[in-house]
């Protein structure tokens, strides 16, 4: 359903870039059945992906530049800075952390000064 959104585009990119993949949704996998104490229904799709993934050809390689796909404004040459700051300014209303999980650092010291300045 979303084989064109710029995160899938990425991901058939190269060889590294959907291994990585791979191994990040694995691990997002294993995060939500350690909260939940059961399986996101994405697993069977991403054991699919993994077990069929020598099948694929690819035209590279190598890992490419993370896609950051969201608003301009918060894009720069760290992918993961930009991903703090966006959650930052635009997600941390509906932000959890329960089940057994404290927020992260980056998120505890800069949502305080959020705040604070708003």
């Amino acid at each position: 359903t979303h084989k064109n959104h710029p995160c899938s585009l990425w991901a058939r990119q190269s060889k590294g870039n959907f291994y990585w993949l791979i191994g990040y949704g694995k691990e997002l996998c294993k995060e939500y059945t350690w909260r939940y104490k059961r399986k996101h229904k994405s697993k069977k799709v991403i054991d699919w992906c993994n077990n069929n993934k020598d099948l694929l050809i690819f035209q590279s390689a190598d890992i490419q530049t993370f896609t950051q796909a969201l608003p301009d404004r918060y894009k720069c040459s760290s992918p993961i800075q930009a991903y703090r700051e966006y959650y930052l300014k635009e997600k941390i209303r509906f932000a959890k952390w329960e089940k057994g999980r404290e927020a992260p650092d980056w998120i505890i010291g800069n949502h305080c000064t959020t705040v604070i300045s708003q």
